[in-house]
């Protein structure tokens, strides 16, 4: 006598542990996880010394709004106008005063330096279509020894 066994898919074995929705959200998630990441290029002046400015290049081959992005530093955060970098586009940041036109924007501290070695100091975007946080950190990228 032979008995039928009944195996179950796995995708069926996830839609009665999740439900059908939990299935469609987790579907939904996965299918956007990276499809909106921009291609941005951070780089400071002197990424383990003083730097005046750090850059921000756009490496896509889209234009990229730089809308609510936030530079935030030990001494506060401050909010860029909303510009858009064509693709190879590169946008300076300056710490001081003085550096305004199409290519460079100043936030206006008072020091006319960051110390990459001892400050903290960050590009992000706080909200955005891929997570709920996007950080890129600027500074001293100090590697393990071998």
């Amino acid at each position: 006598m032979q008995k039928n066994i009944n195996i179950p898919s796995i995708w069926s074995l996830i839609r009665h542990i999740l439900g059908l929705s939990g299935l469609m959200l987790l579907v939904i998630g996965i299918a956007g996880c990276g499809s909106s990441l921009p291609d941005l290029e951070i780089e400071a002046e002197h990424s383990c010394d003083e730097s005046r400015y750090f850059s921000v290049t756009n490496l896509d081959t889209s234009d990229t709004s730089l809308k609510g992005w936030l530079v935030v530093s030990d001494d506060g955060t401050f909010v860029p106008p909303d510009i858009t970098l064509a693709p190879g586009g590169t946008l300076n940041i300056w710490s001081g005063d003085g550096h305004n036109d199409a290519t460079n924007i100043s936030i206006g501290r008072a020091e006319e330096t960051w110390d990459l070695a001892r400050e903290s100091l960050h590009f992000e975007r706080p909200s955005s279509p891929w997570s709920s946080v996007y950080i890129q950190f600027i500074g001293c990228h100090v590697e393990a020894p071998q």
